[in-house]
């Protein structure tokens, strides 16, 4: 038996499930299906929020900062984000006229449209498998949930999607603009430049590079610029000291067993918000676990580094393997961090629907097309597992885990389940890099490219 099929049978979507049947049936480009699909999904979210009795999130610290920057200036104000993010947020407050729901609702209809915005790009660009990235993106925000319409990330991960999207339309100035822009709102997204690069399928690998690069470091450069203008050059580094000073906060992978420990014996741990607006722990090797993470967040970036070096200079890049790379990198930066906040998980989305339109650069019923589609069916429904505990964890068993009441056993648990299945996922798709950036694989993709020659 093949190892794909041996995979196949592992997974959610075996071949005989019914949803299976469904997910690779003709209905999923149906158009009018799907719209009244993603409508469903989207007043879902809705009815969440309203359940939760409309709660403000994140928009009230934001409200209540940009109302404030005119008083306190920009130097002082919400310096944990890059500068660039206060002219985001400040977008809502030119309609709000100072009136916190006012704000929130504004922000949360920008938030809205944003993700309107990704859908009818992802239905128009992405290919024969159009129906599969939307079907995804439809139900992945709600099982994000409120968070997804209430924090900012959205934007992050959309900017990363249309990045993928823009360079199977032969716009590589575009697609590097999008993490330009991505990376002077939340500073990662610079490490998906590279994931840029391999272009080999539209034009000429090294002209793409070039106009990739220019978009990337030309929107980068303009706004870190501006903000240096704007803000000073303390306001423009407070961010990256902002994180390094952050302790091992509750949610992350390295704080499981610490947080398991603190089930058994609370008294042993102290919970509390940090300096740094964070749920963090404290206690019994709790600073052991913090060095591993540093150093696992060390070795993540180099074995990122190494695959993407390997894969340039292979030759023969493909789009979908761009799209791997980037889904490795997003992962490695959520399970190597001494931090985690429920809304990070919303940085898989976008280049994980973006994905299904690179799949489909694959001609329909071929070993490559089967063989991606695969892999990316497998971590497609694990991430929108990851993504539903995530919103069982926060907000829904939040109060129970960060507090000694009933429902912190079973809140500490769903939160270690979550965290070894972002570690599976990880695994995953290293699996999937390894199986076309091993050394076999690299010496035949060169053989071919030289007798191409």
């Amino acid at each position: 038996m093949s190892q794909t099929s041996t995979s196949e049978q592992a997974s959610f979507l075996t071949p005989t499930s019914p949803w299976r049947a469904w997910w690779d049936s003709e209905r999923l480009n149906d158009a009018r299906l799907m719209k009244k699909v993603w409508l469903f999904s989207r007043i879902v979210l809705f009815l969440e929020w309203a359940a939760m009795l409309f709660t403000l999130g994140d928009t009230r610290y934001y409200h209540e900062n940009i109302t404030r920057m005119g008083l306190n200036g920009p130097q002082s104000t919400m310096i944990e984000y890059p500068t660039p993010v206060l002219w985001l947020l400040k977008l809502p407050d030119l309609v709000s006229f100072g009136h916190r729901w006012a704000y929130v609702a504004a922000f949360f209809c920008l938030m809205f449209l944003l993700d309107a915005a990704f859908t009818w790009t992802l239905w128009h660009d992405a290919g024969r498998l159009r129906g599969k990235a939307v079907a995804f993106w439809s139900a992945f925000v709600p099982l994000v949930g409120t968070t997804a319409y209430l924090r900012f990330d959205i934007i992050t991960a959309v900017l990363a999607g249309w990045a993928l999207l823009l360079l199977r339309k032969k716009q590589p100035v575009a697609s590097g603009a999008m993490i330009g822009i991505g990376a002077a709102i939340k500073l990662w997204p610079a490490l998906l430049w590279p994931a840029l690069l391999g272009d080999r399928e539209h034009g000429s690998p090294r002209r793409n590079r070039l106009l990739t690069s220019l978009g990337f470091w030309g929107s980068g450069c303009l706004l870190a610029i501006a903000s240096l203008v704007w803000a000073g050059w303390d306001r423009l580094v407070s961010p990256l000291g902002w994180q390094g000073q952050r302790g091992l906060q509750i949610e992350s992978v390295w704080a499981t067993i610490p947080m398991l420990w603190r089930m058994m014996t609370p008294e042993t741990f102290w919970v509390a918000v940090s300096d740094f607006n964070a749920w963090e722990i404290s206690g019994p090797a709790t600073e052991l676990f913090q060095t591993l993470a540093s150093a696992a967040m060390a070795l993540g970036l180099l074995a990122t580094v190494a695959c993407y070096l390997l894969w340039l200079r292979r030759g023969d890049q493909r789009l979908i393997e761009g799209a791997a790379l980037m889904l490795l990198v997003i992962f490695v930066m959520i399970v190597a961090n001494k931090t985690f906040s429920p809304q990070y998980i919303i940085w898989v989305g976008g280049p994980l629907a973006a994905g299904w339109a690179m799949a489909s650069e694959n001609p329909k019923g071929s070993h490559r097309a089967r063989s991606d589609e695969h892999h990316l069916a497998e971590i497609s429904e694990w991430t929108l597992v990851i993504t539903l505990l995530t919103q069982i964890i926060y907000p829904i068993g939040y109060a129970s885990l960060v507090g000694h009441r009933p429902g912190m056993h079973g809140a500490t648990l769903v939160l270690a389940a979550r965290n070894v299945v972002l570690c599976w996922v990880l695994f995953k798709i290293a699996a999937w890099i390894w199986s076309f950036l091993h050394p076999r694989q690299i010496e035949a993709t060169r053989l071919a490219t030289d007798a191409e020659r």
